[in-house]
């Protein structure tokens, strides 16, 4: 019988072990050709977030937590994303993490994105009133760290696959807990390509990344990972102002 990719009540987290969950970022908003230099959410993006949350949350319920530290990536449809499974798991921290961004390939970009960004560009305050609710504060990154990402563009196809590796390689030691019991959990919310590399960090895999799909990794304490979420479903499709196929309609992870 296939398992129900909106079902996660069969799993639980091992307060032994420490686990890194991946969310791609809901619906974009540039459809039918619009032009953003920073994509924002579509209103069902929204909805998709929120629902992954709601998974999370019911999870998180069931499970013996220390830690949950909760990043994503710099760019607009992440941080809505974020925003939506933030007012649904109760978090109130957020921190942009630019080791995580979207891959920087000069194919898709004529220029480097990250210039444009809106959480770049903006203010916490005015980034807080126009995007993001009142109830969640965002650690941005430094101009510093803004000049070091800069570096990465153009980026060769293949590289971000390395950077994000390196990434799932050192997530749990680089947001590190002092608890010592109870699961060290970090939430990123990201890109389709950081999915992607959730499962081909443990086996190749061709699965394509719908939006607001889930992945995890779980952590031994001596190092070894395990992949203990996968739920992905088809792509979405750009017909009809870029609603899910109707067969996954209902399919938000």
């Amino acid at each position: 019988m296939e398992e129900d990719p909106k079902d996660l009540s069969h799993i639980s987290l091992d307060e032994t072990k420490d686990y890194f969950f991946g969310i791609r970022h809901g619906q974009r908003a540039d459809k039918d050709g619009e032009h953003y230099d920073d994509v924002p959410l579509t209103e069902h993006g929204k909805e998709q977030a929120a629902a992954a949350g709601k998974l999370l949350s019911e999870l998180f319920a069931r499970s013996k937590i220390t830690k949950i530290t909760f990043i994503a990536s710099p760019f607009l449809r992440t941080l809505q994303t974020a925003n939506e499974v933030a007012k649904e798991c109760g978090l109130k921290d957020l921190k942009i993490d630019l080791e995580f961004m979207e891959s920087l390939y000069p194919e898709f970009n004529e220029s480097n994105p990250l210039v444009k960004l809106e959480s770049r560009n903006l203010s916490a305050e005015d980034m807080q009133e126009k995007y993001l609710d009142s109830g969640i504060t965002v650690q941005y990154p430094t101009e510093e760290e803004w000049k070091q990402a800069d570096e990465v563009f153009p980026e060769p196809i293949g590289e971000d696959f390395k950077r994000l590796f390196n990434g799932f390689e050192n997530v749990i030691s680089k947001y590190p807990s002092e608890g010592k019991e109870g699961s060290n959990v970090v939430i990123l919310v990201g890109h389709g390509s950081m999915l992607k590399c959730i499962t081909d960090f443990i086996e190749e895999s061709d699965k394509v990344v719908d939006y607001c799909s889930i992945g995890a990794l779980e952590y031994d304490r001596e190092g070894n990972k395990s992949l203990l979420i996968n739920r992905f479903c088809g792509h979405v499709t750009r017909d009809e102002g870029w609603k899910l196929d109707p067969v996954l309609h209902a399919c938000v992870i």
